[in-house]
C-alpha cells in the first residue's frame, strides 16, 4: 500500500488533512526564514510530532523506526508543539460561544442547550513534592493528573476548554473560576442571556452563577429520576468526545511523562486537532477507547527480518523522505502489540501502562 494511505494509522490525519494543518501553520506563522537550513518540511515535523503524541511510544523506540536520532528526534516534538499547538487551540476552537442556529444538530430531550460540560483527568508521573502530589492527586481515578474541563456541542465538538487546574479540584470550582459562565453569556438588546448547558451531579450549585444550567438533582422521585435520564441521554456527547480524546492521543490516556510546565500546552493543541479529526470522522454512539490501546513501553520489537531492516542504521534525515518509511512503520507498530517488550522502566507511573523512559 502506499505511504500516504497508511499516515492515518499513525497519526489520527490523511496526508491531505496533514496538508492542510501544515497550511495552517505556514499562514500563521510564515516559512522558514534564512539562516540554518531546516531538516524536515513542515509537514514531516508536523507528522514526527502526531505521531509521537499519537502512539507515545518512548523515543528509543520510536526513532529506529523512523530513522531519527533521538535528540534529533526530541527537539523536533518541542519545536513544533511550541510553535504549533497555539495555533491549533486558537483556529479549532471559537473565542465565543456560537449560537445554536450555527449547529447542525441539536439536544434530543433539552434543543435550547448549547454544550454539556464535564471534565476528565489527565495522569501524569507522581510528583516529587508533597504539596504538588496532594494538589494533583484525583481522589476518583486514584492518580496524579491535571483537570481538562471541556464544553462540548450537540455536534460532538468541544467549544470551550480549561487546563489551568489541579486533579484535586472540585469540578463545581472549576467552573466556577475558570469564567465558563462569561462565555456563555451573550448580549440581547439591553440584557445579558446565558446560554443553557448540560451538567451532572457534580455540579450542584453552579446556578447561583449560571442560572439556566440544566444539572441532575440528588433524588429519587420519579419526575427527577426522569429528568436525570434525559440530561445523561444529551450528556453521552461529552463522554464520547472523552473517548475519541484518549482515544486518538494515547499521551492523554496512558499518562505524560513529560514536563509538567509544558501539559497545558499539548492539550489545548489535542484539544483542537481533536475537533479537526470529528470534522472527518463524526462521533457515534459506539465511540470507544480502541486506538493503540495495548500499546505499552514495556515491551521489545519481534525479531525478523522487516525489522532488522527497519531498526539499520539508514542515511542521514537530510537525504530521505520521512513519509515514505512511514508505511514500514505502521506493519511493525501494528505486529508488536502481541509480543513481549523489555525496555527498562525509568520514570514510570505507577498503576499506569505507560512504564518506560521518554
Amino acid at each position: 500500500m502506499h505511504p500516504k494511505l497508511q499516515l492515518r494509522s499513525l497519526c489520527n490525519f490523511t496526508y491531505e488533512q496533514l496538508e492542510y494543518l501544515a497550511d495552517i501553520i505556514e499562514s500563521n506563522c510564515g516559512r522558514a526564514r534564512r539562516g540554518r537550513k531546516v531538516k524536515f518540511s513542515t509537514i514531516e515535523s508536523l507528522f514526527l510530532t502526531l505521531t509521537y503524541y499519537c502512539t507515545y511510544l518512548p523515543y528509543s523506540a520510536l526513532c529506529p523506526l523512523l530513522h531519527i536520532s533521538q535528540s534529533c528526534y526530541s527537539k523536533l516534538v518541542t519545536r513544533t508543539t511550541n510553535v504549533a499547538f497555539p495555533i491549533f487551540a486558537s483556529y479549532f476552537l471559537p473565542n465565543h460561544c456560537p449560537p445554536l442556529t450555527s449547529m447542525k444538530n441539536k439536544f434530543t430531550n433539552f434543543p435550547d442547550a448549547v454544550a454539556a460540560v464535564d471534565s476528565t483527568t489527565i495522569p501524569f508521573n507522581i510528583p516529587s513534592v508533597k504539596e504538588e502530589r496532594l494538589y494533583s492527586w484525583d481522589e476518583k481515578n486514584h492518580c496524579n493528573g491535571i483537570k481538562l474541563q471541556v464544553l462540548v456541542s450537540p455536534d460532538g465538538k468541544a467549544i470551550h476548554q480549561n487546563v489551568e487546574f489541579m486533579a484535586a479540584v472540585h469540578d463545581k470550582k472549576i467552573f466556577d473560576l475558570s469564567k465558563v459562565s462569561d462565555f456563555l453569556t451573550v448580549k440581547r438588546g439591553f440584557d445579558d442571556y446565558q446560554y443553557p448547558v448540560l451538567a451532572d451531579r457534580g455540579y450542584i450549585g453552579i446556578q447561583k452563577y449560571h442560572l439556566t444550567a440544566v444539572v441532575m438533582k440528588r433524588s429519587h422521585e420519579e419526575a427527577d429520576v426522569e429528568r436525570n435520564n434525559a440530561i445523561a441521554q444529551d450528556r453521552q456527547i461529552v463522554e464520547r468526545f472523552f473517548a475519541r480524546f484518549k482515544s486518538c492521543w494515547s499521551c492523554m490516556k496512558n499518562g505524560f511523562r513529560g514536563e509538567r510546565t509544558s501539559l497545558p500546552l499539548i492539550i489545548s493543541g489535542l484539544v483542537g486537532l481533536t475537533n479537526y479529526n470529528i470534522d472527518g470522522s463524526p462521533l457515534n454512539d459506539n465511540e470507544e477507547l480502541l486506538l493503540f490501546e495495548d500499546f505499552t513501553p514495556t515491551k521489545v520489537l519481534p525479531s525478523s527480518d522487516t525489522v532488522a531492516a527497519v531498526v539499520a542504521p539508514s542515511m542521514k534525515p537530510s537525504k530521505r523522505n520521512i513519509i515514505a518509511v512511514a508505511h514500514q512503520a505502521v506493519d511493525i507498530i501494528q505486529s508488536s502489540q502481541e509480543a513481549n517488550y523489555l525496555y527498562p522502566i525509568k520514570g514510570g507511573i505507577v498503576g499506569l501502562h505507560n512504564m518506560g523512559n521518554t
